[in-house]
């Protein structure tokens, strides 16, 4: 059984097919140069390295014939496409967001959070239409109490 946390090469045989690095404080030089020529001896295809104290994204895919990477373009969006994933790929509020077919792909947590408010409003909806339910059928009461 894998270890979804962390990705074992060694026990796949299979590289990934894309890899995304988050540019660390002190680390910038190793996480773009060093793990850049390690990716491609790996021969992972697409590569994309984030840096949040500048909100710098850059997309990269690896060149079959040269074994190195290539810069890709983004589109007018500022998003870079990616074959391997199949979304689109750009940043939202400084972070690095996925699109599909334009629309943003909200990551799991956003969209619990979410329902968890949907659930919220739609009990509210319930307990209103619950209490007005029962403040009707105490008018009626009264109503059918005069005329008795």
């Amino acid at each position: 059984e894998l270890d979804l946390k962390s990705y074992l090469l060694w026990k796949t045989d299979v590289p990934p097919a894309v890899a995304f690095e988050i540019v660390s404080p002190g680390n910038e030089y190793k996480d773009v140069v060093g793990n850049r020529e390690v990716y491609a001896r790996l021969g992972i295809g697409e590569y994309y390295w984030f840096n949040p104290a500048s909100s710098e994204l850059v997309a990269l895919c690896l060149d079959a014939g040269t074994g190195e990477y290539r810069p890709l373009d983004p589109d007018v969006l500022g998003r870079y496409w990616s074959p391997a994933l199949g979304l689109h790929v750009g940043l939202e509020n400084g972070r690095i967001a996925l699109y599909r077919e334009g629309r943003y792909v909200p990551p799991t947590e956003e969209l619990r959070k979410e329902a968890e408010l949907h659930y919220e409003e739609a009990e509210r909806r319930r307990q209103d239409a619950e209490r007005m339910v029962l403040d009707l059928e105490r008018r009626l009461k009264e109503l059918q109490g005069d005329r008795e």
